[in-house]
C-alpha cells in the first residue's frame, strides 16, 4: 500500500481511508467512544486519532485497531495531536537559526529586537 494514494477522514465517530484519484473508501473504522469530531494525525504505518477523551492508534493499510488509551482524567475536548518530526513544527535546527537571527538582530527580529 502507498501511502500517497490514500487521504485519511475524521469524522463521525470513525477513520476512513479513501482513494485520491477516485475518492473509493477502501476501509473505514468506528472509534469506540469516539464522538463526532476525530482529530487525525500518522506517521510510519499508523494513524492515531482522537475523539471523545480516547486516543487510539490504528494500523494505516487496514484500519484495525492496534490500542485504545482512555486517557483517563483528561476529559472529554477536542484534542489536538502532533508528533516529533512530522507536521511543521520547527526542529531544533530551525529554533537555533531563528534564535541566532533575533540575537544578531537580522531577519528573524521583531521591532522590539526580542
Amino acid at each position: 500500500m502507498n501511502t500517497n494514494d490514500f487521504v485519511f477522514l475524521g469524522l463521525h465517530n470513525s477513520v476512513t481511508a479513501l482513494r485520491k484519484d477516485n475518492g473509493q473508501i477502501v476501509w473505514s473504522t468506528k472509534l469506540p467512544g469516539a464522538w463526532e469530531f476525530v482529530t487525525l494525525t500518522g506517521e510510519g504505518g499508523r494513524i492515531y486519532a482522537a475523539s471523545g477523551g480516547r486516543m487510539h492508534c490504528l494500523d494505516l493499510a487496514s484500519g484495525r485497531i492496534l490500542w485504545t488509551n482512555g486517557l483517563k482524567g483528561y476529559g472529554y475536548k477536542v484534542a489536538s495531536i502532533w508528533l516529533t518530526g512530522v507536521g511543521t513544527a520547527p526542529t531544533a535546527a530551525a529554533y537555533e537559526q531563528m534564535r541566532s537571527e533575533r540575537d544578531s538582530g537580522g531577519a528573524g527580529a521583531d521591532a522590539s529586537g526580542s
